[in-house]
């Protein structure tokens, strides 16, 4: 009997000295963590994360919520980006540019500039803005082609340009709604300048463009393309594109480099980086859009002429934030060009400046996207 309570006081003399011990560290301030059978000793060192350890989560058991970028007022209707007016009901309008050659004043701030060829392995830029307003000098000014006005008026813009055919031919093209320095005369909307040693040129400004405007139907913006969602970014994910080289002739070449840290690709012509002379900026544009054109060659008075095809549909690349996927293009029922991705959805592009090429289908297979 005796020999019973000494056991069993053992026993409660072993029990009491692990509770001590356990108590002991627990005043430490070290805590213990005991592995279950399926734990193996490596376990020990990682962290165990409970359930209801943050605010949020022993509020209401629930993830924090991504923060939601504020909204702007109003929007540029064609770059997407936030505006300090409201834009949508000024008409933009399309410069047709002579070639880089030329002095290029405001071409920085075109928020879509499309590029062409034309006779002789040259090309034509038409810049699309709503900017116009605050400019001083715009320019200079070239002779633009019928594909390029259809362009333009699939933005809904007012073209602007020293003529839109040889003059000699008479042609106009009323379909398009246009301001025409040769047929309409040596009006108020252009002026003439020359730089030192240099022939003049033929400019517009902001103010002439305004009261031009007058004479013609108000609207606003009409877009082949979506703009993604506020506060958030599109990547083409079909191929890498750190660079792009769009060959239009053998003496006409443009090349774009990806500035990854302000995500926008610098155009450059025949390797040279196209500046504004206003702000003395390299041209950058945020959306590289390449569509591929069959191309005619007819007889004018003039002589032989170079036509592009921008009304039967074809392929071309989106290029974006680093990277080039595939897309189509197409004329809706109402003749509008439509832009789709590979699905067949309307294209959704990033919200920035566009710079649209219009690749003769001979070069296309030329196009070097730079990996």
């Amino acid at each position: 009997m005796k020999s019973s309570r000494t056991k069993a006081e053992r026993c409660v003399t072993v029990i009491l000295s692990a509770l001590l011990v356990v108590a002991s560290l627990s005043i430490a301030g070290c805590s213990l963590r005991f592995l279950s059978p399926d734990k193996t000793p490596s376990d020990e060192n990682s962290t165990v994360v409970q359930p209801g350890n943050t605010d949020e989560n022993n509020a209401n058991n629930e993830k924090p919520q991504e923060d939601k970028p504020t909204l702007p007022s109003y929007y540029n209707p064609l770059t997407g980006l936030a505006s300090a007016t409201d834009l949508s009901m000024i008409r933009p309008v399309s410069v047709c540019l002579s070639s880089t050659s030329s002095p290029q004043y405001g071409v920085a701030d075109a928020e879509i500039l499309v590029e062409a060829p034309v006779e002789n392995g040259a090309t034509r830029n038409i810049m699309i803005t709503t900017a116009y307003r605050e400019m001083n000098r715009i320019g200079s000014i070239g002779t633009t082609r019928p594909y390029l006005l259809s362009i333009a008026s699939d933005f809904g813009a007012v073209s602007v340009c020293k003529s839109a055919n040889d003059v000699r031919d008479g042609v106009s093209y009323p379909e398009f709604p246009c301001m025409n320095y040769e047929i309409d005369g040596a009006t108020t909307v252009f002026f003439k300048s020359g730089e030192e040693g240099a022939a003049e040129e033929l400019y517009t400004s902001g103010t002439r463009l305004i009261g031009a405007l007058e004479n013609f139907e108000k609207g606003g913006v009409t877009l082949p393309f979506t703009f993604v969602e506020y506060g958030k970014t599109v990547t083409a994910s079909d191929k890498r594109a750190t660079g792009v080289i769009i060959p239009f002739s053998s003496t006409d070449v443009t090349q774009f480099l990806y500035n990854a840290e302000d995500k926008v690709y610098l155009r450059s012509h025949n390797s040279a980086p196209h500046l504004d002379n206003t702000s003395g900026k390299q041209v950058s544009f945020t959306n590289l859009i390449l569509l591929h054109c069959e191309s005619s060659i007819y007889n004018r008075v003039s002589g032989t002429e170079f036509e592009l095809n921008t009304e039967s549909g074809g392929t071309g690349y989106y290029v974006t934030n680093g990277y080039a996927t595939e897309i189509a293009w197409s004329r809706d029922a109402e003749g509008k060009l439509q832009l789709s991705d590979e699905s067949g959805a309307a294209l959704t592009v990033n919200r920035g400046k566009t710079y649209i090429g219009l690749i003769d289908l001979v070069n296309s297979s030329s196009v070097l996207i730079v990996e």
